[in-house]
């Protein structure tokens, strides 16, 4: 008797530990440690495809569903794009020197192309910005791991019949559509539909013609394409070495959001049940049900009516001898809502970029500047979400878009035929802006700024990037608002104020005679930079005559 109760015991461990998942059996799973928990020892590539798959769809639905992962991908999609990565172009010239001429085209053309960068169609006809197909294309790595790209080129009838200033457009390609099937091509390993070949090399992707699970198409069959490597963009994040495949950003927060759902559901309906009034009933003396008589067939109203069921409101006489007591069942006070924003809190961890307040939504116990220090703790992982997303996706783009507009002629008045190849990587040359933490006290962060540059130890660019902004870029807009402000034909003295108001200066210098570009140059030869004295905590001035314009040419 004894054995069979120790047996039984043994048996209800081992369920116990399958059903959380364990692989150890019986009492070690008391003594589990990371010296003697027994899982297969697989590198990324290794995990089984169908495992691969289950993740993909779970995450979706936990996407669909889920609305704290929901907001974790709004957070990622919009810290690291916003309403778009801005290329600041890097080009020189052979000598080292900044090549101007080339970086203000390049951005030209970037800003116009944009607009028509869709293979599907233009905004609002079938395709979208190329800031949602970022968008699109970033949220489709975090939930399924994995986005494929192409950059297209159009016939020239194709561009002309759309439209487009380039016959360059961006096709995003879920990476189902890799055909799992094909296991080796010419001697070459075929690992997940990526061809790979002896020295581990990408040398091809295998693409279904459309996606297997597609409703739009009403074709049963699929059929592979062989597409070589430089010819398509794979983007996804490496969680081991060697690796050919992503893995969805919610793998580590699934069970946990299935913790959360559970416990919310069963919350819920505890609330649901103790929301209402139960009644006990006592019968008559002799009777077998609830009524104020007792017949042959059921119990019945003083009517006669078959009682069927209770209805709000409704009394029922019972006799001498029977009572109605109700009672409330209502729980005692639990934590309910501090556990469960617990677990929405666990969920942040688990995710780059994201912080718990923004998936509880509660800000009662918190202030504006805790807030944002905690939203700026974030941020280093974000920056380098950027860094990533810059060097997988926006400046393979980037490439392939000056590369085409120099093929079209747009930059013929200014490179020279075959400069371009001589100097190619130096003129392709770009760094990105995205998104920038914004700040707890601006006011304090530009007076940081000022006082770097006064010390050297930061410069104009810098400075400018921590806000967002390329200091080229700003330089060009004084520049333009001066030319517009000259060119309206105001009076001299309200011509001074705007200009020099616009350039951050408090006081407009006494004695200018004109800020006409055209007057200054004619009064070159008496013209000077006033000096800046070290301890003056004043906005530079400049001398008489001197022009808005000439100022920007000596900074």
């Amino acid at each position: 008797m004894i054995k069979r109760v120790r047996d039984f015991a043994r048996a209800s461990l081992e369920s116990i530990n399958q059903l959380m998942g364990n692989v150890l059996s019986g009492y070690n799973a008391a003594n589990i440690s990371r010296l003697n928990n027994i899982f297969q020892n697989l590198n990324e590539n290794a995990v089984p495809h169908a495992d691969l798959l289950n993740l993909e769809s779970n995450a979706k639905q936990l996407w669909r569903n889920s609305p704290a992962a929901r907001k974790i991908v709004s957070q990622i999609k919009t810290k690291t794009i916003g309403t778009g990565m801005r290329p600041i172009p890097q080009a020189t010239r052979p000598d080292g020197k900044p090549h101007v001429e080339f970086r203000r085209r390049a951005k030209e053309i970037w800003a116009k192309w944009v607009k028509q960068s869709d293979a599907r169609g233009l905004p609002g006809r079938g395709g979208d910005h190329f800031a949602d197909q970022s968008k699109t294309a970033l949220a489709t790595v975090v939930r399924s791991g994995n986005v494929l790209y192409q950059v297209k080129r159009l016939t020239r009838a194709e561009q002309r019949r759309r439209g487009l200033m380039l016959p360059v457009v961006v096709q995003l390609i879920d990476a189902d559509r890799l055909d799992n099937a094909i296991q080796l091509h010419e001697g070459n390993a075929v690992h997940r539909g990526i061809e790979v070949d002896a020295s581990g090399m990408v040398v091809a992707y295998h693409l279904l013609d459309r996606h297997p699970a597609d409703a739009i198409h009403t074709v049963s069959t699929t059929h592979s394409t062989r597409v070589p490597a430089r010819d398509i963009g794979h983007v996804f994040t490496s969680d081991d070495i060697d690796q050919y495949f992503g893995v969805s950003w919610f793998a580590p927060i699934l069970t946990s959001s299935r913790d959360i759902d559970d416990y919310t559901y069963n919350e819920l309906k505890a609330a649901v049940l103790s929301s209402c009034i139960v009644m006990g009933v006592k019968g008559m003396a002799g009777a077998t049900g609830v009524g104020v008589r007792k017949t042959n067939a059921d119990t019945v109203d003083s009517s006669g009516n078959a009682l069927s069921r209770m209805v709000p409101g409704m009394i029922i006489p019972l006799g001498q001898n029977g009572s109605l007591e109700g009672f409330d069942p209502k729980r005692p006070n639990t934590n309910a809502t501090e556990f469960s924003q617990h677990l929405l809190r666990q969920l942040a961890v688990g995710v780059p970029g994201i912080k718990g307040s923004s998936l509880t939504g509660d800000f009662r116990n918190s202030s504006f500047s805790s807030e944002k220090s905690a939203d700026n703790e974030t941020w280093p992982e974000i920056e380098a979400i950027q860094q990533w997303w810059s060097c997988s996706f926006q400046q393979h783009i980037y490439e392939e878009v000056i590369i085409a507009a120099i093929n079209e002629g747009l930059f013929d008045d200014i490179l020279l035929p075959g400069e371009f190849a001589a100097n190619r990587t130096d003129l392709l040359n770009c760094n990105w802006q995205g998104p920038v933490a914004k700040s707890i006290n601006p006011k304090d962060d530009q007076a940081a700024s000022r006082m770097a540059m006064k010390n050297l130890t930061s410069s104009v660019q810098v400075e400018a990037g921590k806000f967002g902004r390329d200091s080229l870029e700003l330089m060009q807009d004084l520049a333009d608002y001066i030319e517009q402000v000259n060119a309206m034909g105001i009076d001299d003295e309200y011509k001074r104020a705007l200009i020099y108001n616009a350039m951050g200066m408090d006081n407009v210098p006494s004695g200018t005679a004109s800020v006409d570009t055209e007057d200054a140059d004619a009064d070159a030869d008496g013209e000077a930079l006033a000096e800046v004295d070290a301890d003056d905590d004043k906005s530079d001035e400049i001398g008489t005559n001197s022009s808005p314009n000439r100022l920007l040419e000596h900074v």
